[in-house]
């Protein structure tokens, strides 16, 4: 079985790789028998949160994998996309939040000067 851990370790490998080179990746599912759901979170799932699903679609080739793991893969994607969508929704809101009080401050301050002339 692969393993979290394993996931882990092919994620650096993929991450370290790509520094260097915009080479294709090639997953090889050759002769693997079962992939927890974890495992695909972190080595393909976690790529979401560094590049696009165009750079990715382009980059990684999956090879020799069978039905229920295109099935788990596809999920892991889905979830990875829905997952940090979210999170950059939430850091641009934040954003906006911030930029809104700053706007705020900034007014209460001229509106403070003016009433002090």
């Amino acid at each position: 079985m692969v393993t979290q851990d394993d996931g882990e370790v092919v994620y650096a490998r993929i991450s370290r790789a790509w520094k260097e080179t915009d080479a294709m990746l090639i997953l090889d599912f050759q002769n693997i028998e079962t992939v927890a759901a974890c495992c695909l979170n972190m080595a393909i799932g976690r790529l979401y949160s560094e590049y696009t699903s165009e750079v990715l679609n382009t980059r990684i080739k999956v090879e020799n994998i069978d039905s229920y793991h295109i099935g788990l893969t596809k999920k892991v994607v889905e979830n990875a996309k829905e997952y940090y969508k979210k999170q950059a929704d939430e850091v641009e809101q934040k954003k906006q939040s911030d930029e809104w009080e700053k706007r705020d401050n900034e007014l209460m301050m001229s509106a403070l000067m003016v009433s002090m002339m």
